[in-house]
């Protein structure tokens, strides 16, 4: 069902916005963020609806992955200074939403996200990038962490997520000296996972689709079991992966993987 204040339209998800849209696309939840004239720069409007988009993912059964990009030539250029010059003191409101974001609070999207870059991924930008999960990018895309710049810092684990996603002086260099990545740099220092020519969106939707088709139960516990990696030892672990399997084994999902396997056909899984 749309979630609370959406309405459901043959093309999109109504989210209270034109700065954030959200279709479904054989299982696949596509956001995008929709201010291409300002590359897609953060505003409390467009955080407000990203919100929502959010919520209905995580809420909505027939969305098993999520796509998540920006329209024209940007993927977020990060905060819109000029909204926050004109109204300094809702800096927090502003940048609040980021915590919602965070993949160590909750784990509130279990599901997989793959994010699609096509350009500038700066700032607050690279910050929701670094809680995707598997990320595309244009041969054109660059990234950056300028904060340091305007006397503030990669906030709401921009910092901590960056210096377990790459390595530690590639990422202070980013952090302290506002180095640019270049697409080539980002994948071979493992920021992104794929660099493809042509269209990056339709190649990561291609992709989704593809995930999309596996079992949801097992996706999900993989990539929690994936989060709390940085946070646990090896051996707490493999224990917490021993009880995923356990819990997994006696699904529905997990009878129809074997019998696709015995019947020589594609499983059609039903996350149960």
């Amino acid at each position: 069902m749309p979630h609370e204040d959406v309405r459901e339209t043959a093309e999109h998800l109504e989210l209270g916005t034109p700065t954030v849209l959200m279709r479904i696309e054989d299982q696949v939840g596509i956001i995008t963020l929709n201010r291409p004239e300002r590359l897609n720069a953060l505003t409390f409007e467009l955080l407000d609806g990203l919100e929502r988009a959010w919520r209905i993912a995580s809420d909505r059964a027939d969305v098993r992955v999520v796509v998540f990009t920006g329209a024209g030539r940007a993927f977020c250029a990060g905060a819109d200074i000029d909204e926050y010059l004109s109204d300094p003191v809702d800096l927090q409101r502003l940048l609040a939403p980021f915590a919602d974001l965070r993949p160590d609070r909750g784990l509130e999207l279990r599901k997989p996200v793959i994010a699609a870059v096509d350009g500038v991924c700066f700032g607050g930008g690279l910050t929701l990038l670094l809680a995707t999960d598997i990320r595309f990018a244009s041969a054109r895309s660059r990234f950056a962490t300028p904060e340091t710049g305007w006397g503030v810092l990669a906030s709401f684990g921009g910092t901590q997520r960056l210096l377990r996603q790459i390595p530690h002086a590639v990422a202070l260099s980013m952090l302290l000296g506002g180095d640019v990545l270049q697409a080539e740099d980002a994948i071979r220092h493992g920021l992104v996972s794929h660099v493809v020519e042509g269209d990056v969106r339709a190649q990561a939707i291609a992709y989704a689709k593809t995930v999309a088709e596996r079992s949801p139960l097992a996706a999900q516990a993989t990539k929690e079991l994936a989060l709390r990696a940085y946070d646990t030892t090896l051996s707490d672990g493999i224990r917490m992966e021993d009880l995923m399997v356990r819990l997994l084994q006696d699904t529905e999902d997990a009878k129809e993987g074997i019998a696709a396997w015995q019947e020589k056909r594609a499983p059609r899984f039903r996350g149960c």
